[in-house]
């Protein structure tokens, strides 16, 4: 009976319209909807000068920021704004939309530092001090 059902061209085209269709919405839902985790917020990523879409993505989905680094990725292509995101620590204390991720990683709203360093310090030791903090708070 299916067969005779779907010998029919314009049956046959609506049924794989609407398959794409309901793929395409799915999808959309996984990439744009917050990752709504009620366990370990804040979570911080950090992005590498020379890090890669494909590898922001995946930090990203590691540190379960986000559902799907793969449709991340596609994502911020279809946006164009793949070759914008700038490196550093970033923070989020709370679940944020594809969109605001993006937003932010555009931005460069990277997680701010609390650094004192005592008087009289020489340059050599206040770089000294600088460059532990950076590897304290890398990994």
């Amino acid at each position: 009976m299916l067969e005779r059902f779907f010998k029919k061209p314009v049956v046959l085209f609506t049924f794989i319209s609407t398959f794409i269709l309901v793929c395409i919405l799915i999808a959309a839902f996984v990439v744009l909807s917050p990752y709504d985790s009620a366990d370990k917020w804040p979570r911080a990523v950090y992005i590498k000068n020379g890090d890669s879409l494909g590898v922001i993505a995946a930090k990203l989905e590691k540190n379960q920021i986000i559902r799907s680094g793969k449709l991340f990725k596609w994502f911020s292509l279809l946006l164009g704004k793949n070759s914008r995101y700038k490196k550093g620590e970033y923070q989020f204390d709370h679940p944020v939309s594809a969109f605001e991720l993006a937003e932010i990683l555009e931005a460069g709203k990277t997680k701010l530092l609390s650094i004192t360093l005592p008087e009289g310090l020489r340059m050599t030791e206040i770089f000294s001090v600088l460059n532990k903090k950076s590897y304290e708070n890398q990994g």
